[in-house]
């Protein structure tokens, strides 16, 4: 269950991986949590659930991969799922940015971790330079 302070998204990292990145904005905890599913075979069709369920079905289990405070300070946070090492890279001050590289391709694997985060933040930046115009011209 997601709570109005807390933010939510979920994204595939492979077939039976599902990562769900999730930011308290109270606290500035930011957690990421790995949701597996068993390998599908041909007789049965196993998928991941949708992520706002509260019991998951048979098969698919949770890992707490992080859960940080970030006090609004800049981050690169290495962590390992299904032994692949992957990077978070979090820039939470006024521009909030925050992606998933893998370790060892250094390719970006999630180009975005929370997008209604990111919005809310150009929202305020812009907020924020037309009040000090408008406080500069009056």
């Amino acid at each position: 269950m997601v709570m109005s302070w807390m933010q939510q998204q979920a994204h595939t990292l492979g077939d039976n991986t599902r990562l769900i990145c999730r930011y308290h904005r109270l606290s500035t905890r930011f957690e990421l949590i790995a949701e597996h599913a068993p390998a599908t075979s041909a007789g049965s069709g196993s998928k991941l659930p949708e992520p706002h369920l509260v019991n998951p079905p048979m098969g698919v289990w949770s890992e707490l991969i992080l859960r940080q405070p970030l006090y609004y300070w800049p981050r690169t946070i290495p962590f390992n799922i299904a032994q692949r090492d992957y990077r978070l890279h979090i820039w939470p001050l006024l521009m909030w940015r925050s992606h998933v590289t893998c370790g060892q391709s250094g390719r970006v694997v999630i180009i975005e971790c929370l997008d209604e985060r990111k919005r809310r933040s150009l929202i305020r930046w812009c907020y924020f330079i037309i009040m000090n115009l408008l406080r500069a011209v009056s």
